[in-house]
């Protein structure tokens, strides 16, 4: 390794005497002709490094948009797919309250939660379907302002309940089924999806 090193210093000093045994016209003439050189190749790389770095944006820009879209898309069938299991739940359920209830307020109280407890599963979609988009994508801002309506539909269900309490709409089962959405995000927590 030392030999490699004093070969090296060998060399340059070999090649500083060289430089040095040429007239100063010639010398001036050898560094212009170095520094053109130089600055060609200096531009040259910069020109390059300028289209690689126009390329990378164009790739990483264009890559990005499509993952955004096959990201929304995977999303949107998840979404499709809670809100389907939200009311295949609320449908079996009802099925068991109108068989075994003895009261037909019951199965209705509970089917009136339920549609209350998807309605705002929707409005949750939409509002987190609409989180890291842009301002000016306008479905994003549609999508924000639904999904903060969603609250209404719990209002609207203990307002409808209280009101309605005197001709038979139950309580119990009406809330029951508004949180009928939670056992369908449980089937969606154990659901194996296939990425």
């Amino acid at each position: 390794m030392v030999r490699f090193f004093i070969w090296v210093a060998i060399l340059a000093i070999f090649a500083v005497q060289k430089l040095s045994a040429f007239a100063p016209q010639q010398q001036s003439k050898l560094c212009s002709i170095a520094n053109y050189s130089f600055l060609r190749l200096s531009s040259q790389k910069d020109d390059f490094w300028d289209l690689q770095e126009k390329l990378a944006k164009d790739l990483s820009s264009s890559t990005e948009k499509s993952l955004k879209e096959e990201q929304m898309q995977k999303y949107r069938e998840r979404a499709g797919l809670f809100l389907g299991d939200i009311v295949y739940f609320s449908v079996l359920i009802f099925s068991t309250l109108w068989c075994f209830s003895s009261s037909v307020f019951t199965p209705i109280s509970y089917s009136f939660g339920a549609f209350c407890g998807l309605a705002y599963s929707f409005g949750l979609s939409k509002y987190v379907e609409s989180l890291g988009g842009s301002v000016d994508a306008q479905d994003s801002v549609e999508a924000a302002g639904l999904g903060q309506g969603r609250f209404a539909f719990l209002g609207l269900l203990f307002v409808l309940v209280g009101k309605f309490r005197t001709v038979g709409l139950q309580e119990i089962p009406a809330i029951l089924g508004f949180f009928t959405y939670q056992l369908a995000s449980l089937s969606q927590a154990l659901r194996e999806f296939e990425e």
